[in-house]
């Protein structure tokens, strides 16, 4: 009854009321949280704050974006136009009144971009590439328009890379931030330029309805002006194409993870049986390069990109990485076992000690003929003097790699540069054997010098995958120098989340 009487009143007073209304429409979570989602409010805080999205970006506030919602399309109904998906939403839940709107642009993107049909897409990783190293995932929709032509687009979320510092490209892509670029383009243009790069991509139709379809095509046309900061770690391609499904699907946002990657979506969308089917489309000499027999494996079937582990070394050491995977981890896609650590600390409690950090580090091992290459950003065990001490280094080395079945071999050459020492030259190698999908042998070396010192180490790990999460290890570590010789046995287990 109460309700009705709110809609009854009078245009001031319904001014008055939108606070009142916004506490009594709590009663129904749906309606409240799609509002919520609409604006990119998720836990507890807006994930865009720009101007050009958010009305009350000068002071933030669910309630206050809602009221000078309401007011700006009353007043000027070229917000209407701005924002078809809020518009929706308010008149349908009788917040605002329906009304007349001029809105070429809108109604030419409406026309021409259709959405018969909506597609999750996800590009397999690009170790050269710093935003695209855990992959890359974009929206598209294809449909027939009214002149009966059939057409496809993309909606895509990147960093702008041109006018980027190389030298403090990493520093930007996780503390400074990137600017973000939204992008609307012909699908096939996205499709060819991921497979020129050699990526499998995987295309996700969604068992999405029309009246969500129409919705999710409107709320993505709001971020059409927006330039939010890109953070790799918790604002990337994949956050806001998980949060944009998540307008339409809000039951895969329970189960997001600390690290949201492409392969997250992925799963979500599996797990809450929202993908219709599925194509999988390769560089044309994909085959040729690595035979006719070659069958990729669903992403899906990945562990986790998020791990806490424990392991008994020279003492009782506690684990954590943001992202994404080790050698150790048994992945199931390729027989190389590659590495990606995004902020991993591994920490001795015997010994109070860090034993390494890696701020940045990857092992790339391609399938198919190319440069394999190792990048380490962050701080180990590298002195020549003392085996405990941790010392700040970053490190660069290339090489090649050999595959044989189900084994794998690669040698690559570089150097480190750390403190006192300045530049060392390094020898690495780093072998393979792949039992099954979810247990691997590998064989880690490396050889270090400054021309007076030299520095070995050795490690030998069997990994296996005992469930969906967890992976089980041991094997043996060895580190010697002029100075010292320490080789311990080691075994462990990882929790991937």
């Amino acid at each position: 009854m109460f309700k009705n009487l709110v809609y009854c009143v009078s245009f001031l007073c319904l001014l008055n009321s939108t606070t009142l209304y916004a506490n009594e429409i709590r009663q129904s979570p749906y309606k409240t949280d799609l509002w919520e989602r609409l604006i990119f409010f998720h836990n507890g805080a807006f994930q865009i704050t720009d101007r050009n999205f958010l009305l009350s970006h000068k002071n933030p506030s669910v309630k206050l974006e809602l009221s000078l919602t309401i007011k700006a399309m009353k007043n000027n109904p070229s917000f209407i136009c701005k924002y078809p998906a809020r518009y929706k939403y308010l008149t349908e839940n009788s917040l605002l009144a329906i009304q007349d709107a001029n809105c070429p642009n809108l109604k030419k993107y409406r026309e021409n971009v259709i959405a018969d049909k909506f597609y999750y897409i996800f590009a397999s990783k690009n170790f050269t590439s710093i935003t695209s190293f855990m992959g890359h995932s974009l929206l598209a929709v294809s449909g027939t328009d009214l002149s009966g032509k059939e057409r496809s687009h993309a909606y895509t979320f990147f960093a702008n890379l041109y006018d980027v510092n190389i030298f403090t490209l990493l520093y930007d892509a996780f503390i400074g931030g990137l600017e973000g670029v939204f992008a609307l383009s012909p699908l096939s243009e996205k499709l060819n330029e991921y497979l020129d790069e050699g990526r499998e991509i995987w295309r996700l139709e969604l068992n999405i309805s029309q009246q969500k379809r129409a919705l999710l095509k409107d709320s993505l046309w709001e971020l059409k002006d927006v330039k939010p900061e890109y953070f790799l770690h918790d604002f990337n391609c994949a956050t806001i194409i998980y949060y944009s499904l998540g307008i339409v699907l809000p039951d895969i946002l329970a189960s997001q993870s600390f690290f949201t990657s492409p392969v997250d979506i992925y799963k979500s969308l599996q797990i809450k049986n929202y993908i219709k089917n599925i194509q999988i489309q390769y560089k044309e000499d994909t085959f040729e390069q690595l035979g006719k027999d070659y069958s990729t494996v669903q992403p899906s079937l990945e562990m986790q990109d998020s791990s806490i582990g424990v392991y008994y070394k020279d003492g009782v050491h506690l684990t954590f990485m943001g992202a994404s995977h080790r050698t150790r981890t048994p992945q199931i896609a390729t027989i190389e076992q590659t590495r990606l650590k995004i902020g991993e600390i591994d920490f001795n409690i015997t010994k109070n000690k860090i034993e390494n950090f890696s701020a940045y580090e990857y092992l790339d091992l391609p399938r198919h003929k190319g440069l394999s290459s190792h990048l380490f950003l962050g701080a180990s065990r590298n002195d020549y003097t003392n085996y405990d001490k941790l010392r700040p280094n970053a490190a660069m080395s290339f090489g090649s790699d050999w595959q044989y079945g189900k084994a794998s071999f690669s040698v690559l050459a570089g150097a480190r540069v750390q403190a006192k020492d300045l530049v060392n030259p390094i020898l690495e190698s780093f072998s393979s054997y792949k039992f099954n999908d979810y247990t691997t042998f590998t064989l880690a070396t490396e050889f270090q010098t400054n021309g007076e010192n030299e520095l070995y180490k050795t490690k030998a790990l069997f990994s296996k995958r005992v469930s969906k999460n967890w992976v089980i290890f041991a094997g043996y570590d060895v580190m010697k120098s002029n100075n010292f010789n320490e080789e311990h046995l080691v075994t462990g287990i990882d929790y991937h989340f």
